[in-house]
């Protein structure tokens, strides 16, 4: 019984090193995106829908045609005709005047 109680404490033991350990790199990771999202010049206004998602969901019914990128940049990063801030605008507007 005492070899049990034994074995038990070690398992404890080390299973809340291993999840401490987790939580702290799922705390570290989550404050490393926080830092890249904010160090970002563009933003996309479609939530948690993916591009793939859009660009299906746009999709031409009749040919089944998907959107170009720039349709798409458009799609993501505008709203009732507004930019979401003026770089993604930049981009939109330097791709169709440079190519």
């Amino acid at each position: 019984m005492a070899f049990l109680k034994s074995l038990v404490g070690i398992l404890k033991a080390g299973f809340g090193s291993l999840l401490q350990a987790q939580v702290l790199s799922c705390k570290e990771r989550s404050q490393r995106n926080t830092d890249t999202r904010k160090k970002l010049k563009t933003k996309d206004i479609i939530g948690s829908k993916s591009y793939l998602q859009l660009s299906s969901e746009k999709r031409n019914l009749e040919t089944g045609e998907e959107s170009d990128c720039i349709a798409l940049w458009e799609l993501t990063h505008t709203k009732n005709e507004t930019w979401s801030n003026t770089e993604s605008q930049y981009v939109y507007v330097s791709t169709l005047t440079f190519g």
